[in-house]
């Protein structure tokens, strides 16, 4: 059975080219960057070459304003946490939106208990933030603005331009969440008034375990480890040359086709839903339609009457991967949070999935993928007393049956 990954959020795959550069640094150029003698320059070499295309790839300056790191959560976390230790006891004040990533929304929530204040600024049922109300939100002990590109969950493209531009007049640092975005969108650091942010590279075709920060050239910022002069002193620590290297690649893969990836995708996203909105009643597509404003590989949906992750576990046993937006704790259904921000009832957010796609799907795996979710759909909706009450008329309504039975004869 062929496996169809649309959960690219969560994992894409390598793209052969990162691969075939990563693999010498495991076996026959496996050195210490740290190391004087001809491995270690090699391996040093391999970390500022990929420094430069990471530069290039958001055109960023000079490269000693990139930082590598063991992935986005700890770029987040070293910025964040890097600004708030500049502040000592002054017990600063972040600003941010109310659908951060929980990266940066439980590390600032750390930071409250340390004595810190935090203004979340609530955004719109779409995810947007207004950006008179996020100008509003800052203090004279704003030490940092927190913005995403693009949300985790919805899609959004957040207005960054206007909203950079705002905090830059008052002279009010902005770090960007790129996590979900980079590779994807394009992003002129020279042309945006942004101090710091944050990527993860296997979100666009890169390894696991490497991330990288950017930090504008003359920003303070405090290092959260000590150890040795590894990354200008700043992330103390033996590199990941391999992963480093390959983030390198993608980075400029990037760069060089983003054009043509958006377009494809754009292209795959608007035929995953149209496909699912003429398949399925009863569909909600979150966030904002396809277009502009929303990221071209993200799709957030709900189906009514039925569970999310119910939808995902049984269309994984299809061979269909995707995500639930919603989490089983201690029993109980816990909704995301961004759908709690953006006004979702209940009812309708535990029906929720996100699905995500990349550069390595086809035409044939979406249509393919579209009659598994569907399928999913209507036997789930089958064993659902309130969607049996009020479509026994319609053509797919079934009696109550063993799903789980079924799939496994199907397989």
């Amino acid at each position: 059975m062929k496996r169809i990954n649309l959960d690219h959020h969560a994992a894409s795959p390598l793209l052969p080219e990162a691969w075939e550069a990563m693999m010498p640094f495991f076996i026959e150029k496996n050195g210490n960057p740290s190391s004087v003698h001809a491995l270690g320059v090699i391996a040093r070499d391999a970390i500022e070459k990929a420094r430069e295309q990471v530069v290039r790839f958001m055109n960023a300056g000079e490269a000693a304003e990139i930082v590598f790191t063991s992935g986005g959560t700890e770029a987040v976390n070293t910025i964040i946490r890097g600004m708030a230790a500049l502040e000592g006891n002054a017990r600063g004040h972040f600003v941010c939106t109310a659908i951060e990533h929980p990266s940066v929304i439980n590390t600032l929530h750390g930071l409250v208990r340390s004595g810190f204040r935090v203004t979340e600024v609530p955004v719109d049922s779409q995810g947007f933030v207004d950006p008179d109300e996020f100008e509003d939100a800052v203090e004279e002990k704003t030490i940092l603005a927190c913005l995403h590109h693009a949300n985790h969950d919805l899609g959004t493209i957040q207005k960054i331009e206007e909203i950079t531009q705002r905090m830059n007049r008052i002279n009010i640092p902005v770090f960007m969440d790129c996590t979900y975005s980079g590779g994807w969108l394009p992003l002129d650091i020279e042309k945006t008034p942004i101090d710091f942010a944050a990527f993860s590279p296997f979100r666009f075709h890169g390894p696991n375990g490497v991330g990288f920060l950017y930090r504008k050239k003359g920003k303070l910022l405090r290092g959260l480890m000590t150890g040795g002069g590894q990354e200008n002193g700043f992330r103390p620590g033996t590199e990941n040359v391999p992963a480093i290297v390959g983030a390198g690649v993608v980075a400029e893969s990037a760069a060089r086709n983003m054009k043509s990836r958006r377009q494809a995708l754009f292209g795959l996203q608007n035929r995953l839903w149209a496909k699912l909105r003429d398949s399925i009643p009863s569909i909600t597509l979150h966030g904002p339609s396809l277009g502009t404003g929303r990221i071209s590989n993200n799709l957030n949906i709900s189906f009514d009457h039925t569970e999310g992750e119910g939808v995902v576990l049984l269309s994984d046993m299809q061979g269909v991967a995707c995500a639930a937006g919603s989490g089983c704790i201690s029993q109980e259904l816990k909704i995301s949070r961004v759908l709690e921000a953006i006004g979702v009832a209940p009812g309708s957010a535990k029906g929720n999935i996100i699905l995500s796609i990349g550069k390595d799907l086809t035409e044939n795996d979406i249509d393919h993928s579209v009659d598994v979710i569907t399928q999913v759909v209507n036997k789930l909706r089958s064993m659902s007393p309130t969607w049996s009450e009020s479509h026994q008329n319609q053509p797919n309504w079934k009696p109550k049956q063993s799903i789980l039975k079924e799939f496994q004869t199907e397989k």
